[in-house]
């Protein structure tokens, strides 16, 4: 008799034991998601979080169908991407109206802008810094347009004019608290009265540049914020900027 009570003893202790594991695994699981760490390590897009990718290229992953495309569970997941879509639209606007503190706004305080050129879709080349906190006033803002400049600062202005950044085939995956985005982008030039064409006539605009978006997200008590941008152009610029130091990214 005591020998059976013994084994049931021994039993119900292993049964204890299991269910103690598989108890304190998953809360560390749920721990690691739910930590700021874990928002670095989810996006699918291959880009590196921190700066600095000193060997001057990267290579995105292949996408999946999976990891572009999301079913839409809840009347939040649809408002969340509505929310996202016109923050990137408010960026733009902001972007061809040189407003440095509307692009600023547009982001967490931990945020950042990047870039580099594509090379025929099979890799992103560029120096790999980032820019943070104010200088994302000019990063940010219209370079290619006629924007007025006073010492490194743009002047906003009320309404986009003589170029246009045209924003589309925005797609969004979903992360509970965090996202991440890929768009394209269309710079186009207006031809202005007085000054030499951008387009032969009749024809009044011509496409300046090319390139794709690819940013990352959180939700923040104010709404979505972006945290990290990529402007990856489509072709490589006349004067790439040299490696340099790059900076440190703030910390919330």
């Amino acid at each position: 008799m005591l020998k059976k009570i013994g084994w049931g003893i021994a039993c119900l202790w292993v049964v204890f034991m299991s269910v103690s594991v598989v108890t304190l695994t998953t809360n560390a699981q749920q721990s690691k998601a739910k930590s700021p760490g874990a928002q670095r390590t989810q996006f699918l897009n291959g880009f590196p979080w921190d700066p600095g990718w000193k060997e001057g290229s990267i290579k995105p992953p292949l996408l999946t169908t999976e990891q572009l495309v999301t079913r839409d569970k809840t009347l939040q997941e649809l408002a969340d991407k509505a929310e996202i879509t016109n923050l990137l639209y408010a960026y733009g606007f902001y972007h061809d109206t040189g407003n440095g503190p509307g692009i600023i706004s547009t982001f967490t305080k931990d945020g950042a802008i990047g870039g580099g050129w594509n090379n025929d879709g099979n890799s992103i080349d560029g120096d790999g810094c980032m820019t943070v906190g104010e200088r994302m006033w000019n990063a940010g803002v219209d370079s290619a347009g006629r924007v007025a400049r006073w010492p490194d600062k743009t002047v906003p202005r009320p309404f986009p004019g003589h170029s246009h950044n045209i924003i589309t085939n925005v797609m969004i995956q979903l992360h509970g608290d965090t996202a991440e985005l890929h768009a394209y982008y269309t710079r186009v030039h207006a031809n202005v009265v007085g000054e030499p064409p951008v387009a032969p006539a009749p024809l009044t605009a011509a496409v300046h540049h090319t390139g794709e978006y690819i940013m990352d997200l959180r939700r923040t008590p104010e709404g979505w914020r972006f945290t990290r941008q990529w402007h990856v152009g489509d072709a490589k610029p006349e004067n790439p900027r040299p490696p340099r130091d790059c900076p440190a990214i703030p910390t919330v």
